[in-house]
């Protein structure tokens, strides 16, 4: 499990997405290499000072391509705080069964769970730039922000 987590981009690094082909979202690389994208949009690609305390849309593990893929741009790094300098919580739910599990990156394990307790956590997954920008376009959208 641990390819799905442990990639290329360290931790601290944002990265400008482009998004709607006028705008930027911002993505900061969490605590065990997953990636939390922010509800704060700009024009133009700029270091975002302010971001660790902008609302999250997300946090999800990124496939290795999506930076590359989806045109991100570098706009430097930063200190993790709060939650940001925590590991994550999946759910795994394997296909065909009927078990739920809690995935915790830090130990790279798997603990029996069940629906209640792995509510508001995301499946454990590798997202692709385009479900990405997806996601955030109809997350933007529910919530009037454009």
């Amino acid at each position: 499990m641990k390819n799905l987590i442990r990639q290329k981009q360290i931790e601290g690094s944002i990265f400008a997405v482009p998004f709607d082909g006028v705008s930027f979202v911002y993505g900061l690389v969490c605590k065990g290499g997953d990636v939390c994208f922010f509800k704060y949009l700009t024009q133009e690609a700029l270091f975002p000072n302010e971001l660790q305390e902008a609302e999250a849309l997300f946090r999800v593990c990124v496939n290795d391509t999506a930076p590359k893929e989806g045109k991100w741009i570098y706009v430097g790094s930063t200190n993790l705080v709060g939650d940001y300098a925590k590991y994550s919580f999946y759910v795994n739910k394997p296909v065909g069964s009927d078990s739920v599990y809690v995935y915790d990156v830090e130990t790279d394990s798997l603990s029996p769970s069940n629906q209640g307790e792995t509510e508001g956590l995301e499946v454990f997954g590798s997202w692709f730039a385009k479900n990405i920008n997806d996601r955030i376009a109809k997350l933007l959208i529910t919530q009037n922000i454009r």
